[in-house]
């Protein structure tokens, strides 16, 4: 690209010294059926008066470019009197040899773009396109761009400055041409809409409390996906004029604690009037929020209230940003009583939410709107809950401290993650405890233990304190932990990560960054009690081992020596092997979607997800029995399911087969279809088979992915290709075949 005369005076004036430009060079290239968009930016050279950008992309016929986009334009400092200059672009289905341009900017021309409509609206230009290219950084207030003599199309969007009223630029109807003279005064372009060609709609409306909705937006939107917007004015009136052939819907959204509102309308014909009067066509729901006192002296702040409005019901809570959700601003809150109260309108239809106060978190379950007249909370009949650990105060809600507080029979909300005691709790029966790290291992014991309190709130925002006290040392047993019913795990070092429950409702885990020692001598400190627990996983022999299906009992006295972990009635598989549909076996490594994890099942009952690794061995502990199996292969931004079953009973030997589905296709099926097929590789069973449209030979080439070719050979469709020569890694396999190319990445 030479920009004739860029080094001279007369172009810094027309577009001054100060100058950003913008070049690139993107291009499209096909691999493997997907397409892959690259960008190459341009350099420079000054050759005299003249400055040249150039842009250079590698002429590879193996992998064809299918679309390249090369665009010029540049701008000035907006601060002094310059202009806008043409956006120079040009698209190619493919590239073929060199390409030169040549641009003069200093014998470019000035034009004013204006923009009217014949009802005397003052307009500007909102989105401009010439020869079908949008100008860069053209000033909207005073459109000044500068084009190369002779003819052009000119394509404008036009709208007031407030944008209450728009104009759309509608395709091939809106496209005018303009010619460019040779003359330095700034020529002026007239756009004058007559909005009698144009159907609309006139959109207006009134909040809740009678105001004219300003500020809020209209949308209007056809079958084509073309999208209008308009932002209501003073008036709360909004104008779009378009030319949407059929049906098109309409969405008016942002008004003050109202919900989206939609509509369709078939077949508009002229102009169109929409009058909404939020407080006279919608329903109301009153929400009203009573605090307790010690929210507020807790510094709790404002109630947060999700809540969502559909026009079906649904089965799940919609996603936090679905723009079904409505923004709550709360009306009024009184310094004395706490109360927050807000109306919110709706369209019929239903509704569903949740109410959150910092670690409380209130359902609202699914109705309809008509049913949700009013929604009250009332947090004064809940008691505020003071915890204490020998005399000292604990933090409730989430903690570091260890303390877990839950209705008496329940485990706590958290479970196995992060504890919780909850600050307000309604009257009922509860249990509180402390758990406490073993300072000698990763097993966490309970340190402190009410087995019941009772809330009761006789008066609002009541006050209940729970005294709790380190249990004595006498109440605790010093036991190893040890595997038992597997007979070669007898007394061999393991790492195990085991869970436990006590009583029915206080958990402990055995494990985490480093799994706890079992079948050593090395004690740890256990409440007594009755606990269920279940091993989860197990490592030995420098090995990984899934434990699924195992759920157990045990008891701990004055005479317990030792907890025994049962694992009786579990098969051992050594090793876990993946097989297709024909009993191929599938190494992911020999597939370029390593695999991520696995969910299994038993029947309908899930089991456990188990994260595996293609990449190292591991082993499986799981009951006789037909399982269901899902699994993930890819990276973690692209995940791909697969079903699979697996089949265990006293024959099973010591390789867990997980079958796939049908969807994983053998080697023998693949040379059987290779003819007729596209031209790819399938990398499967550790052997590489072509396909290809036609039974020609094909040019196979292989390449690092440094780009250096490692190997290149012509071999027929269904011809099985040796590759185990190439170490493991990543490689590009070009592919030819007459006039049709491929490019395929496989990993070995």
């Amino acid at each position: 690209m030479r920009v004739k005369d860029f080094n001279t005076d007369l172009r810094k004036r027309m577009f001054s010294d100060e100058l950003t430009t913008r070049y690139n060079l993107s291009y499209e290239t096909v691999r493997n059926g997907q397409s892959t968009t690259s960008f190459v930016r341009s350099a420079y050279v000054d050759e005299g008066s003249d400055r040249v950008y150039y842009s250079m992309v590698n002429n590879d016929e193996n992998c064809p470019v299918t679309k390249a986009w090369y665009r010029f334009s540049f701008s000035g400092d907006k601060s002094v009197n310059t202009f806008s200059s043409y956006p120079f672009y040009r698209e190619y289905d493919k590239l073929e040899g060199d390409y030169e341009f040549e641009l003069s900017p200093t014998t470019w021309r000035p034009v004013r773009i204006n923009v009217k409509d014949d009802l005397g609206t003052a307009l500007v230009p909102r989105n401009l396109w010439v020869d079908g290219v949008r100008p860069v950084d053209y000033d909207n207030k005073d459109p000044v761009v500068c084009l190369p003599q002779g003819e052009h199309v000119i394509d404008v969007y036009a709208a007031t400055e407030s944008g209450s009223v728009v104009y759309e630029n509608d395709g091939q109807k809106s496209l005018r041409t303009i010619v460019v003279k040779d003359a330095m005064n700034v020529q002026e372009y007239d756009r004058v809409y007559k909005h009698g060609d144009y159907a609309g709609y006139e959109v207006t409306a009134v909040d809740a409390d009678g105001n004219p909705a300003q500020g809020a937006y209209f949308f209007l939107s056809g079958k084509d996906g073309r999208v209008l917007g308009a932002v209501l004015d003073s008036a709360g009136r909004g104008v779009v004029f378009h030319e949407y052939p059929g049906e098109c819907s309409g969405v008016i959204s942002g008004i003050r604690n109202t919900a989206k509102l939609t509509w369709t309308d078939n077949s508009p014909i002229g102009m169109q009037t929409h009058h909404i009067d939020v407080s006279k066509d919608l329903r109301k729901v009153k929400v009203t929020v009573k605090q307790h006192e010690q929210m507020f002296a807790n510094k709790y702040g404002n109630p947060e209230l999700h809540l969502y409005r559909t026009a079906d019901k649904l089965d799940a809570m919609p996603d936090f940003y679905d723009d079904t959700y409505i923004r709550c601003n709360w009306d009024s809150m009184s310094d004395t009583s706490f109360v927050f109260t807000a109306n919110l309108y709706m369209q019929d239809g239903w509704l569903c939410g949740y109410l959150v106060q910092r670690d409380l978190r209130d359902s609202i379950p699914m109705m309809k709107v008509s049913d949700a007249g009013e929604l009250n909370f009332d947090y004064t009949k809940y008691a505020y809950i003071k915890y204490t650990l020998d005399g000292k105060r604990l933090q409730a809600g989430y903690n570091s401290e260890g303390l877990m507080a839950a209705p008496v029979g329940q485990a706590p909300v958290a479970e196995w993650s992060n504890v919780f005691a909850p600050e307000f709790l309604l009257p009922g029966n509860y249990y509180a405890c402390v758990v406490s790290p073993n300072n000698a291992s990763e097993l966490s014991y309970i340190n402190a233990y009410v087995p019941s309190f009772k809330v009761e709130c006789p008066v609002e925002n009541s006050e209940v304190e729970v005294a709790l006290t380190t249990l004595p040392d006498e109440d605790y047993v010093q036991v190893p932990l040890k595997l038992d019913g597997i007979f070669f795990l007898a007394g061999a070092k393991a790492e195990a990560e085991v869970k436990f429950l006590y009583n029915g409702q206080i958990p402990l885990i055995v494990g985490g960054q480093n799994n706890t020692t079992v079948n050593t001598e090395v004690p740890f400190r256990v409440l007594k009690g009755d606990y269920d627990y279940s091993v989860k996983g197990l490592k030995f022999d420098e090995k990984h081992h899934y434990v699924l299906g195992h759920e157990r009992k045990v008891a701990v006295g004055d005479d317990t020596k030792v907890v025994q972990l049962d694992l009786s009635g579990l098969h051992y598989f050594n090793t876990i092997g993946y097989f297709d549909a024909e009993g191929n076996e599938i190494d992911w490594l020999d597939l370029w979607t390593p695999l991520c994890s696995a969910s299994f099942y038993n029947g309908q009952d899930f089991l456990a997800d188990c994260y595996l690794s293609s990449y190292e061995d591991e082993g499986l502990f799981i009951p006789e029995g037909d399982y269901g199996v899902k699994l993930f292969v890819g990276d973690w931004s692209q995940k791909i399911e697969h079903d699979a079953t697996l089949h265990v009973d006293n024959q099973s030997g010591t390789t867990a087969r997980i079958v796939l589905g049908k969807q994983f296709t053998p080697v023998e099926q693949v040379v059987a279809e290779s003819n007729g097929s596209e031209l790819n590789i399938r990398y499967v069973g550790g052997q590489a088979v072509v396909t290809a449209p036609v039974a020609t030979p094909v040019r196979v080439a292989v390449y690092a992915l440094n780009g250096a070719k490692l190997n290149c050979m012509n071999v027929m469709p269904g011809q099985r290709i040796d590759l185990s020569a190439l170490s493991r890694g990543a490689y590009i396999v070009r592919l030819s075949q007459g006039n049709v190319n491929s490019a395929v990445k496989i990993v070995k």
